[in-house]
């Protein structure tokens, strides 16, 4: 038996809302993903069934790709509020792809990497791609000691095979080491690949490895 999603009816001032916050969607305004927020955590598309049917039934499109400008807005404002007040200035020109790379970013690293980011991009709004580019600078004078121990310190004891192998990327002679990001993660992606048949129930322990990693 196929369940029927039962419909609701708008107040007049609902409906009145809802056309108004479907007018800034459609003409594309800045603030078409906090409309579309609106419309959905306030349940304005409960007319149309599900917020899905919505989607389909009114804007011919899947309920994902609406929810990517959602998402877009709420790292806007997530991000916002911990921006110096210049950089946030810059906010409202990003695109919705930048925004969403920068809301990837843990959020004590987030600001440097869009300051980083804006520089390179000479003041502008930077692109997804500066956004990438600048989280990807090299961290300066990290041993390994340090990177075995901060591994140590997320495990406690255990075998540590996948993490040694991956930072164990420059001459042994020198006591610092410069590692880029995306180098340490390929390193470990290559050494997953190539040896996870090896780590059994060590499966787990690897992926969280690779978020440490991941921090460095």
């Amino acid at each position: 038996m196929i369940a029927v999603t039962k419909k609701e009816s708008l107040t007049t001032v609902q409906a009145a809302k809802l056309a108004r916050l479907e007018n800034q969607f459609e003409n594309g305004l800045k603030q078409s993903g906090k409309a579309m927020k609106t419309i959905r955590d306030e349940r304005l598309y409960r007319e149309f069934g599900t917020f899905d049917d919505y989607c389909l039934k009114r804007w011919n499109v899947k309920s994902r790709a609406i929810i990517l400008q959602i998402e877009a807005h709420e790292a806007r404002v997530e991000t916002g509020k911990i921006l110096p007040v210049e950089e946030r200035k810059l906010l409202p020109a990003l695109s919705d792809s930048t925004a969403r790379e920068l809301a990837k970013m843990p959020p004590r690293k987030r600001v440097a990497v869009f300051k980083r980011a804006v520089k390179k991009s000479n003041g502008e709004a930077p692109t997804a791609r500066a956004i990438v580019a600048a989280s990807r600078v090299p961290c300066q004078g990290v041993t390994q000691e340090q990177v075995n121990q901060r591994i140590s310190d997320a495990y406690g004891s255990g075998p540590v095979k996948a993490a040694s192998s991956v930072v164990r990327q420059t001459d042994r002679k020198q006591s610092t080491t410069t590692l880029t990001l995306k180098r340490v993660l390929d390193a470990y992606d290559a050494e997953i690949n190539e040896n996870l048949k090896h780590y059994g129930s060590l499966k787990e322990m690897a992926v969280r490895v690779r978020v440490v990693l991941s921090e460095l």
